[in-house]
C-alpha cells in the first residue's frame, strides 16, 4: 500500500547515517495487514412457513431443513425442525419446537443424533431429549421447567443414561431450584439396576 511505501522511505532516510556508520541494515517495517475473516457459517438450509391472523394475535408454523451445516464451528451434517408459535402477543401465547438431527459437533463433543422436543408457554414449559453418541452411550432427559420472577425450578421427571452394558436410571421425580444464594438439589436419585446408587440432596 502508498502508506507503507511512504513509511519505508522515511524510516531509509532517517537511519541513512547510523546505518553507513555502524553497517547495520534497514530496520524491518511491520506492515499492519488486516486479517482475513473466516468464513463462519457454511452450508444449506431451506425454511418454509406461513403466518395467519393479524397484529395483534397471529400463528406462526414451518419446517427448517439443513445439510452440511457449520455455524462457528458448531456442525451438523443434517438438521430437521418444525416450529409452530400459536396466539402470539397474547397472553395465552404458545411456542412448540422439534428437533432432529445427524453427526452433529458442539464444543469438541461428537453426537451420532440428537432429538429434542420443547414446549412452552410461559412462565412454564416441557423438555424432551435424547442424545445419541455412538453405539454404547445414550442419555435421555425429560422434564418441565418455571421460569418466573419469584420462582426457578426444573422437575426431572425422567433420566436415562446408558453407557454399554450400564443403565442408570432416575427412580423418581426430583427437582432443581435456583434462588439468588444457591442452586437447591431435591432428592435426585440414579440405580443402575445392581448396587449402584447416585444421590444427591441439598444446596449447591
Amino acid at each position: 500500500p502508498r502508506k507503507d511505501r511512504l513509511d519505508s522511505i522515511r524510516i531509509a532516510r532517517e537511519t541513512e547515517v547510523e546505518r553507513a556508520a555502524t553497517g547495520r541494515r534497514m530496520p524491518r517495517l511491520v506492515v499492519d495487514t488486516p486479517r482475513a475473516i473466516p468464513r463462519v457459517v457454511t452450508g444449506s438450509a431451506y425454511l418454509a412457513g406461513t403466518v395467519s391472523g393479524n397484529i395483534q394475535r397471529f400463528d406462526v408454523r414451518g419446517r427448517l431443513m439443513g445439510n452440511k451445516v457449520n455455524v462457528h464451528g458448531t456442525t451438523a451434517n443434517r438438521v430437521i425442525a418444525e416450529y409452530a408459535w400459536t396466539n402470539a402477543r397474547t397472553p395465552s401465547s404458545t411456542i412448540a419446537a422439534g428437533i432432529n438431527g445427524d453427526s452433529i459437533s458442539v464444543g469438541g463433543f461428537f453426537f451420532d443424533s440428537v432429538d429434542a422436543r420443547i414446549a412452552h408457554r410461559a412462565p412454564s414449559g416441557r423438555v424432551e431429549l435424547l442424545v445419541r453418541q455412538g453405539e454404547q452411550r445414550d442419555y435421555l432427559v425429560k422434564g418441565a421447567y418455571l421460569f418466573d420472577p419469584d420462582r426457578r425450578e426444573a422437575r426431572i421427571a425422567d433420566l436415562t443414561v446408558r453407557f454399554d452394558t450400564t443403565l442408570w436410571k432416575l427412580t423418581h421425580e426430583a427437582q432443581v431450584r435456583w434462588r439468588p444464594d444457591a442452586i437447591e438439589v431435591a432428592d435426585l436419585e440414579l440405580r443402575n439396576g445392581s448396587n449402584g446408587r447416585i444421590y444427591a440432596n441439598g444446596d449447591l
